[in-house]
């Protein structure tokens, strides 16, 4: 009969478990999320008790980095603020880009539209139609830049992007 205290182990030593559950609004992120927490078991309870821009934030950040994502960044991409993950990642953050993590679905974009979305906040057209608008999703990637007048002609709507 096997023992309980034989099937765990403090270190597994080849291939790690998928992600899970629990990780699944990172989609595509999950995998290099779940490799930041594995190398540094000290951020799980804290990545348990983010905010859907936490989410974004981590989600954005990773999208412009070279996968695999260097580990030792999980304590910036947890702790930091906005600003100081996007001076890290980016150089600097685009501007509005705190009130449009705001407005992202309760799931991760794409890894391309999180590109895209730093290309269309530095776009001021652009920026200004994600600022109007209420929830941005992965179809922000496919806007074309209309001058807020155009939204205001919509009476009691607002941009859904």
């Amino acid at each position: 009969m096997m023992h309980a205290d034989h099937l765990v182990h403090g270190e597994v030593a080849g291939p790690q478990p998928s992600p899970g559950f629990l990780l699944a609004p990172f989609g595509w992120a999950a995998e290099p999320v779940a490799a930041i927490m594995r190398a540094d078991r000290s951020l799980f309870a804290e990545l348990f008790a983010i905010d859907p821009s936490r989410m974004h934030l981590i989600a954005l950040a990773v999208a412009h980095l070279n996968l695999p994502v260097p580990p030792e960044i999980g304590p910036l991409l947890i702790h930091a603020s906005a600003r100081q993950v996007l001076n890290q990642v980016l150089g600097q953050p685009p501007g509005g880009i705190r009130r449009v993590l705001s407005h992202l679905p309760d799931a991760v974009l794409s890894r391309e539209n999180y590109r895209r979305l730093v290309d269309l906040l530095a776009d001021p057209e652009a920026a200004q139609v994600l600022h109007y608008a209420d929830q941005i999703d992965d179809t922000a990637s496919k806007i074309s830049p209309r001058p807020p007048e155009a939204m205001a002609n919509q009476p009691n709507r607002r941009a859904r992007c």
